[in-house]
């Protein structure tokens, strides 16, 4: 109880320990990004690690928490809770596992979300543990307030160990196990290493307060100490190195860079400190709270990208290495510094010479009178000669061999602003003051003497390679002097930059950058460069091109890079859009360009370092050593949800019946600039094409019917690097009953046999309909029948009657009785005929038990020979029909017989009769020569109208005509009454029934 309550002592001490703070320190020059409550920080981080993964993990008193550099987490396992909220320390071991340790004692390792548990049970001390470490066999060594703790590999318990020449439960600070695989452990009675190897440990230093053993990029090992002062080396490097650090403050805290610059916490002040390791110098800058640090630091990390976080009481801080760097240069009253290359790679700034800058010897001279409102330097030009001139608000200089000498302006001129300057080849000095002048020999000749150029309005100069002079205005207006020849371009020519900032030349290509952004010049015509996403890059006051001919342009926005090849492209397509690469504040870069006077901008130097000036400052920019990021990030899903719903991820994962909208949650893990990470996703299933969706980190889906699902997703780090593999997530999406495919199949049955009802009534409606058309047409011809019986029939009998009489009394060798005789018996033959008629307009209800004797009289009629094969057959039990049915039958029965006879040359004919409880189906078929398929198809012979006429009868009984035929292999016809119109009664029709006779006329067809 007194270990804790010491130690918890000494915590409060150096956490409240205040000093003076060395104000002449530099402030550390990365880019520094704090994170407090504000933001979504949780107080007081006692302890940070990285998995290989990339999850930032953050021990704190309110939990487990883990960042991805954009939001925080609150971290629960998968399978059970941690021990405890109060979360003491968090570290890794080889394999990726974390350890989370707790304030009040208790050890956990998460993997794979799946978290094990350990405790006293297992043979931990009942403390809090800080110090675990991995050795290279495989044991894990613990340092706890009460002694060293060791577990062989592949077992559950841990032991305590006893230090040769050290109490048995010593107070252990700190242990480390170093690239040799020495076991290095800070104790507050001494500091003592075992050799890989070895048994024993040996006593490397004598005992001291609390502080951190920690390795060195090089393999060397180093500690700090909380009361002592310096860092102490306890390790060689693996490579001989003459480094060494100044002399330093006592700390707490203490680590190294990729680099090898240390930061420390020093115990009597509240920030952090950067010591650069550097053979010659040793550079040391500060950060504290007043200059934004978040609070006193607890703990220190270094990410597997090289940033560097600072864990403190109220938040957590991150310091990246800033692509630019600013160099010191006395303050400017204007907007922006103007700028010029000077000889050794020097600059020539306002109204100084700077000489090796950026580096450690910069030197700054000066070649004016001190700043004031009055003679601010709006121009800066570097003569070929090797002097350069200062353009000011009161006048004109030229600096030779590090000397002034003002020039005399005419008193028509002490009133203006230089905004560009430039020599022609005959040596003479054009400078732009409103209005374009030519200096020659003490004299300001207005426009040059050259008429084309009189009231021209110059912004900007530039002599090319052959000597021509180029200026540049406002209102899209570029022109061009060669030798005494004007020639000025305008819009008509493709300019649309407005006001012209500065004109380049690389390689023989003219590149020109104004308010509107940047355009290419081929000599004829200019062509606006526009990049992707339509960026125009507006504001182009700075353009230089680099020994690979890729362009660098400072604009509004920040600063552009657009790679020769690209360049090419948009070169030979007008209308394609650049990728390019963008530097901003996250880079480092702070403030804008001049847009005028101080143009151009960005010069690049004697020795290839590029220099982009800015309202805040002057930047440099190295195109050979821009540090990049060549990680690809992990890309991990987060969550899946639905309305209020959450939905742990899990094989088979499956949404409940009724949804229809998903919230998908992804992250990828680059710390380093997330705020440039790229993402694309794509769910299959739904997208066709990958969704391009920028730096949102969330996916939105709406209206989803039942069905599998893969969301897909990729991302790229801040300097494009692809994980193209990403990560996937599956899962279902299960129907309502509604939406089932059972559902679907009763829907289509309820609709067949809805269909089926409303075509069986409908066929009853026609039945009816032609029973009674029938009923009418057979009451009609029994009408007819009944008044040719009454009336002509026996008025002819009466006739005949009375005749009859007249000839009886006539004597019987009177010639005209004779004839009067024969008259009366072919009146008798008429009469019978006519009994015939009557006969057969009458319903016969033997009808259709003679129907195969009149088929067979039909034959004979018409002709039958004895040599042809003929037969009537009867299937199924004769059926009473409907006389009107039987007369059609007749009808279509003797036409194909007639055509069998006349047309087909058959040696066989067979007529079939089937009354069935669906139809009745008449069958006509000879073994013929067939039909003429072109018969067929016009559906008749010429002058011939036989099938016609069948296919008119068939009509008539409601049905279709079938007639199948072929060349030499005879015909056959078909027709198939419905039992409701053929029968007199109706027989009883099952429903399959006439899915039966579907399936006949089907198998006919």
């Amino acid at each position: 109880m007194f270990s804790r309550v010491f130690f918890f002592l000494i915590c409060l001490l150096i956490g409240c320990a205040a000093g003076a703070t060395d104000s002449s320190l530099p402030m550390i020059d990365m880019r520094h990004t704090a994170w407090r409550a504000s933001d979504g920080a949780p107080g007081r981080i006692t302890s940070m690690a990285q998995t290989p993964d990339g999850w930032l993990w953050l021990a704190t008193s309110r939990g487990l928490f883990r960042f991805d550099g954009v939001s925080f987490e609150k971290y629960q396992p998968r399978n059970q809770p941690l021990i405890s909220s109060n979360v003491f320390a968090v570290g890794t071991l080889s394999s990726g596992t974390l350890w989370i340790s707790y304030r009040l004692g208790g050890l956990s390792f998460l993997r794979n979300d799946t978290v094990v548990h350990y405790n006293e049970k297992n043979g931990l001390p009942i403390s809090s543990l800080r110090n675990l470490v991995e050795d290279k066999d495989g044991g894990i060594w613990i340092g706890s307030p009460v002694g060293l703790y060791y577990r062989r590999p592949n077992e559950t318990t841990w032991h305590l160990t006893k230090i040769d020449g050290l109490s048995e439960k010593v107070r252990v600070a700190s242990i480390v196990v170093d690239d040799r695989g020495t076991l290095w452990v800070r104790t507050l009675e001494a500091t003592v290493a075992r050799v890989y190897g070895e048994k024993t440990f040996h006593r490397v230093a004598d005992g001291g307060s609390f502080g951190q053993i920690v390795k060195a990029p090089d393999g060397s090992v180093w500690m700090c100490d909380l009361d002592k002062p310096g860092i102490q080396r306890l390790s060689e490097p693996l490579e001989s190195s003459s480094i060494h650090f100044p002399d330093l403050p006592s700390s707490t805290h203490l680590i190294f860079d990729h680099d090898g610059n240390a930061w420390v916490a020093p115990t009597n002040e509240f920030g952090i400190m950067r010591v650069d390791r550097q053979e010659k110098v040793d550079q040391i800058s500060k950060i504290d709270e007043p200059q934004g640090l978040t609070g006193t630091p607890n703990a220190l990390l270094v990410d597997i990208e090289g940033n560097i976080w600072v864990g403190t009481g109220k938040g957590i801080d991150r310091f990246r290495r800033n692509r630019l760097t600013a160099i010191k240069t006395p303050d400017y009253l204007a907007d922006a510094n103007p700028i010029a290359a000077g000889p050794d790679g020097s600059l020539r700034i306002d109204r100084y010479i700077l000489s090796h800058p950026g580096e450690l010897d910069q030197r700054l001279d000066t070649v004016g009178p001190p700043q004031t409102a009055k003679n601010i330097v709006t121009n800066v030009y570097s003569d070929p000669d090797g002097s350069f001139w200062i353009g000011a608000l009161d006048g004109l200089a030229h600096i030779v061999n590090g000397k002034r000498i003002d020039i005399v302006l005419p008193g028509t001129l002490k009133k203006g602003t230089i905004s560009g300057m430039t020599k022609d080849k005959s040596g003479r000095l054009w400078v732009a003051r409103g209005r374009t002048y030519r200096i020659e020999n003490g004299e300001w000749i207005e426009a040059g003497g050259i008429p084309g150029l009189v009231g021209f309005n110059t912004n900007s100069l530039f002599c090319d390679s052959q000597g021509r002079i180029w200026f540049g205005a406002i209102g899209n207006q570029v022109a061009v002097l060669d030798g005494s020849q004007v020639k000025i371009f305008g819009e008509k020519d493709g300019l649309r930059l407005n006001s012209i900032k500065q004109i380049i030349e690389h390689a023989g290509e003219f590149w020109v950058g104004g308010e509107g952004g940047l355009a290419y010049f081929d000599g004829k015509r200019f062509s606006s460069i526009v990049g992707y996403g339509n960026e125009v890059f507006a504001g182009a006051s700075g353009i230089v091109a680099d020994a690979k001919g890729d362009l660098w342009i400072n604009g509004l926005d920040g600063i552009s890079n657009i790679k020769k090849d690209e360049l090419l492209k948009a070169k030979g397509d007008s209308t394609y859009r650049v990728k390019f690469e963008r530097y901003d504040f996250l880079d480092g870069l702070n403030g804008t360009p001049s847009q005028f006077p101080q143009t151009p901008s960005a010069v690049i130097g004697t020795d290839g370092r590029m220099w982009f000036s800015t309202s805040f400052g002057i930047y440099n920019l190295d195109p050979e050593r821009i540090p990049r990021n060549s990680l690809p990030p992990t890309v991990i899903i987060r969550k899946l949800r639905s309305a209020d719903t959450e939905f742990a991820q899990r094989p088979g994962l499956s949404l409940p019946a009724g949804t229809t909208s998903a919230q998908i949650d992804y992250t990828a893990l680059s710390l380093t600039m997330p705020e440039r990470m790229q993402f694309r996703y794509r769910l299959e299933g739904v997208d066709k094409n990958w969704q391009d969706v920028g730096t949102r980190r969330t996916a939105f889906y709406t209206n989803l019917p039942p069905g599998k699902y893969r969301f897909h997703v990729v991302a790229s780090n801040n300097d494009g690097i692809w994980n193209k593999t990403g990560a996937t997530l599956d899962f279902a999406v299960q129907p309502t009953f509604a939406q089932t495919f059972w559902f679907k199949v009763l829907c289509v049955v309820l609709v067949a046999t809805a269909l089926y009802l409303a075509y069986r009534w409908r066929l009853a409606y026609i039945t009816k309909s032609v029973r009674e058309r029938l009923q009418e047409r057979l009451l009609e011809r029994e009408r007819i029948a009944r008044t040719l019986h009454d009336t002509l029939l026996q008025g002819v009998q009466l006739l005949t009657m009375r005749f009859q009489f007249a000839v009886d009394r006539l004597p019987s060798d009177m010639p005209e009785r004779k004839l009067m005789e024969r008259a009366l018996d072919v009146a008798d033959q008429v009469v019978e005929e006519a009994r015939g008629q009557v006969k057969n307009l009458r319903s016969n209800a033997n009808m259709e038990s003679e129907l195969q004797k009149s088929l067979k009289e039909a034959a004979n009629a018409l002709g039958l020979q004895q040599n042809i094969e003929f037969e009537v057959r009867i299937a199924g039990e004769p059926r009473e029909l409907q006389p009107l049915v039987t007369e059609e039958i007749l009808g279509i029965a003797k036409e194909a017989l007639m055509n069998a006879l006349k047309h087909a040359d058959a040696t066989s004919i067979s007529i079939t009769l089937d009354y069935n409880t669906t139809c009745l189906i008449l069958s006509v078929k000879d073994n013929g020569c067939g039909i003429d398929p072109a018969i067929l198809d016009s559906g008749h012979r010429v002058d011939h109208w036989g099938i016609p006429g069948m296919q008119e009868r068939a009509a008539e009984l409601k049905t279709t005509l079938l007639i199948k035929s072929s060349l030499d292999a005879g015909t056959e016809i078909l027709l198939s009454v419905p039992a409701r119109l053929a029968y007199s009664a109706i027989p009883y029709e099952a429903p399959w029934d006439r899915l039966k006779l579907w399936a006949k006329a089907l198998i006919v067809h």
